[in-house]
């Protein structure tokens, strides 16, 4: 609930509102919940805003600094030529045929947790066996995000340049989610995620999409909560550790829509000279 010194202030804030150079937006309603507390799907602590909250912030400014900044502005996440999966980090060189570990078989699964505004489904593929298809968005009206999990087995390489990425097969709708981000955690509970890889619903045949250990980082979320055991952990993520994937989609999913399909993910291995 908002105190009355909150209101008092943003009712002398809108008062600086000339409708030109100067507007007031009231976007606080947006962020919070139907009824007025705080999201912690949006909020880190109650003061920071996380990936979901920025999203709806964004969503609700964006008309406004249209009309101010004119038709040649664009926001920064608004990409002119989305990058296509051919040419995203981690794509295998064209001409090398890979060698892939299997890190989790879908025939051997009943059943995949999801979360937020996404539902998946294991379902019959003719020349796959059986496939994860998953739809993020028009799942309920209140998430701005949605995900899935998956227990993962990485090979046991003798070192850790033997295994030179992960990836899954993936066959998208032609559409382009704000942000789509794999996080994955390691036997010892540490957690790297990726950058944004939403162009892979571009392509709507099935294509392998692969990541290298570079396109990962320590995730920001887990050096919060373990600030003394990140000063000496690794920044380069060892495959041969990881034991979970999850995967993150964040937009305005309750307008919004993007159904994926996905194959057995797997662990890309070095190819032998």
């Amino acid at each position: 609930m908002e105190s009355r010194h909150h209101q008092s202030g943003q009712h002398r804030l809108a008062k600086l509102d000339n409708g030109n150079s100067v507007r007031f937006l009231e976007i606080g309603a947006k962020l919070r919940q139907p009824d007025g507390t705080l999201s912690r799907d949006i909020y880190s602590d109650g003061t920071h805003l996380l990936p979901a909250g920025y999203t709806i912030w964004a969503d609700a400014i964006q008309p406004t600094l249209q009309a101010l900044l004119g038709n040649n502005w664009q926001p920064v996440r608004t990409l002119p030529q989305p990058p296509t999966p051919s040419n995203l980090p981690g794509s295998a060189a064209p001409g090398v045929a890979p060698l892939h570990f299997v890190a989790g078989a879908m025939k051997n699964l009943n059943q995949v947790p999801s979360w937020g505004n996404a539902k998946v489904e294991l379902v019959p593929d003719a020349e796959r066996g059986k496939i994860l298809r998953v739809q993020f968005g028009h799942i309920n009206k209140a998430d701005w995000y949605g995900g899935f999990g998956l227990a993962l087995q990485a090979p046991t390489a003798g070192e850790a340049s033997d295994v030179v990425g992960f990836g899954f097969p993936v066959k998208g709708d032609g559409s382009y989610p704000n942000s789509t981000y794999v996080t994955l955690t390691t036997d010892k509970g540490v957690g790297y995620i990726s950058g944004n890889i939403s162009a892979i619903y571009e392509d709507e045949a099935w294509h392998d999409f692969v990541l290298n250990a570079s396109d990962f980082k320590l995730d920001p979320e887990w050096i919060k909560k373990n600030a003394e055991a990140a000063k000496a952990q690794s920044p380069t993520l060892d495959f041969r550790e990881v034991r979970r994937l999850s995967y993150t989609v964040v937009a305005p999913l309750m307008s919004q829509k993007t159904i994926a399909l996905f194959g057995d993910p797997f662990f890309e291995l070095k190819t032998p000279n």
